[in-house]
């Protein structure tokens, strides 16, 4: 605890700010379970019935020093598109996908979306059953060309993935 006092004392310019606070209000705490291990609970930002990180850890393994800016890093790039100039400007629908009667030019079946936006106030609850393919479609409704960075934010471990970046030709 001294180590993680004396981290936080010493912030710098680029780090993301760490606050503590009481448990209730805090988007990520730590404490030991009944077994000894360490557990890492969610606060209530993340929603949706997330409410810890899986696995816990065994107190040797868990480098909190580390854990803490990982965590403000997560918190601070998930927050970031609520607040984005052109958040009006593009519309993300999120659908599942059906395989079609169709195949294209490989032989593979083209996959069409549902109608149903399953994306509801910006939030998508769906439950993952490893079968339902899903997808998305961004609408530009925005003058200037934009192209499109897709990442992934797990919740269960903090990661975030690239899952598609456009390639920008220098011609």
């Amino acid at each position: 605890m001294q180590a993680i006092a004396q981290q936080l004392a010493t912030w710098s310019p680029g780090q993301r700010a760490i606050v503590l606070v009481d448990q209730d209000t805090a988007e990520l705490s730590f404490a030991l379970d009944a077994n000894g291990q360490v557990e890492f609970k969610l606060g209530d930002m993340i929603g949706h019935g997330l409410t810890r990180l899986y696995p816990t850890l065994s107190l040797h393994e868990v480098n909190i020093q580390h854990l803490i800016p990982a965590a403000a890093h997560f918190f601070w790039h998930l927050r970031q598109p609520a607040k984005g100039q052109l958040r009006a400007k593009v519309d993300l629908l999120f659908h599942r996908v059906v395989e079609t009667a169709e195949c294209d030019d490989n032989l593979l079946p083209i996959m069409k979306a549902s109608e149903n936006n399953l994306n509801l106030g910006g939030v998508v609850d769906i439950e993952a059953d490893g079968e339902t393919w899903y997808g998305m479609t961004i609408q530009n409704k925005h003058k200037a060309e934009l192209y499109v960075s897709v990442f992934y934010f797990d919740c269960s471990d903090l990661s975030i993935c690239t899952l598609f970046v456009p390639f920008l030709s220098t011609i």
